[in-house]
């Protein structure tokens, strides 16, 4: 599974992006683009193409991120940016199966971010002292308050 990417855009149109409410913002964290897949109960860390992350930065980090994902049944993927604290940021979930539901992957990101937000709540990623936390997402005015801070 490849992860979606970020595309540049013109400063005219990104204005009119912060104002449609069809879209979304969040921060760009500046770290490793990581992303967590989980199957059968194992846990792989990789990068955007799907090749094992092996950064420096990440080997301190991988078994303690690796073991905020146990307990998962069925297929599971988890994108994000690993910090260098060793904090990783969680933005999506581009993939899950299990139990018989269709998988995630073309499900609009509405909907992906709804159950990602549901499964953070559950893992308790919400907590500042967790080292799995859910990315900052803001919609309506609050956008251009973030976008100009």
């Amino acid at each position: 599974m490849k992860a979606m990417t970020f595309t540049e855009t013109s400063p005219e149109r990104g204005d009119l992006l912060i104002d449609d409410d069809a879209w979304a913002l969040e921060p760009k964290y500046d770290g490793v683009r990581c992303m967590v897949s989980i199957e059968d109960g194992r846990v792989e860390l990789h990068n955007r193409n799907g090749a094992p992350l092996s950064a420096a930065s990440t080997n301190a980090h991988r078994s303690s991120i690796a073991a905020s994902f146990t307990g998962f049944n069925g297929t599971w993927v988890f994108d994000g940016e690993l910090l260098e604290d060793g904090t990783l940021i969680v933005f999506d979930l581009p993939h899950f199966s299990i139990l018989g539901v269709l998988p995630q992957a073309s499900r609009p990101f509405t909907e992906r971010r709804m159950l990602l937000e549901s499964v953070a709540e559950i893992r308790g990623w919400g907590d500042p002292h967790t080292n799995v936390r859910l990315a900052t997402h803001v919609t309506g005015s609050d956008k251009r308050f973030l976008f100009n801070t």
